[in-house]
């Protein structure tokens, strides 16, 4: 799962959240058909824990799922969703950049916001 308050590299599920969604880890991690590995990395948590990341955005497991294919947790108060290679609704929470390297804001003028 993706946690929208999240920015990248940066993880803000701590504490008590954690035992709702704890991290996801793995350290030789194998992706299927249409994936790239590359896509995959591994940040040191601020509580010293390591998380995979995709694409920047740190990764998580849902508690209440009882198996491999569960979704209970997508959109659990509007913040967390399923991991998905189109993450798209993390721009949300961040600083939309160009390809020129500019900022811009939500209606593609150049700026900040």
């Amino acid at each position: 799962y993706f946690f929208s308050l999240d920015t990248k590299q940066t993880s803000e599920c701590l504490d008590g959240c954690l035992s709702v969604w704890p991290v996801f880890y793995q350290s030789n991690i194998t992706v299927d058909a249409g994936l790239d590995a590359n896509d995959f990395a591994t940040i040191d948590r601020t509580d010293g824990a390591k998380q995979t990341t995709y694409k920047g955005w740190p990764l998580y497991y849902y508690a209440s799922d009882g198996s491999a294919g569960d979704t209970k947790g997508d959109k659990v108060n509007n913040v967390w969703y399923i991991a998905k290679p189109d993450y798209s609704l993390m721009y949300v929470r961040s600083q939309l950049v160009g390809h020129d390297g500019k900022n811009y804001k939500d209606d593609y003028t150049e700026g900040d916001g």
